[in-house]
């Protein structure tokens, strides 16, 4: 709106007025804008204030979970079963020994040749 008019405000014994002064070739529909404006402020405002209360519960809630994390954290892990660890070892010489490209995909077609 500041291209439109001035904006004076004032604020006297705990009440605020504003006082707009229309620029030249502005002033029709001014107050009516203004209202608009200032409806839409309020209402931004408002929403701004109900979203801090929300941020800060999530914030809360982070930090309540991070510190839920960090004392998992500290926890020693538990050991893993000899049985286990042989099937872990066995899942991995069988990833290891398995071809590393069997469908030829990672092949460029110019080095295929015309049997591929």
């Amino acid at each position: 709106m500041t291209d439109d008019a001035w904006v004076r405000l004032d604020e006297r014994n705990g009440r605020l007025t504003a006082v707009l002064t229309p620029r030249v070739g502005s002033g029709v529909g001014l107050v009516a804008r203004w209202r608009r404006e200032y409806e839409s402020a309020a209402t931004r405002c408002l929403f701004l204030a109900e979203q801090r209360v929300l941020n800060a519960a999530v914030m809360s809630r982070a930090l309540e979970l991070a510190q839920h994390v960090d004392a998992r954290r500290q926890r020693p892990l538990p050991e893993l079963s000899p049985e286990r660890r042989a099937e872990i070892s066995a899942l991995l010489a069988e990833a290891d020994a398995a071809p590393k490209d069997p469908l030829g995909i990672t092949r460029p077609w110019s080095d295929r040749g015309s049997r591929d």
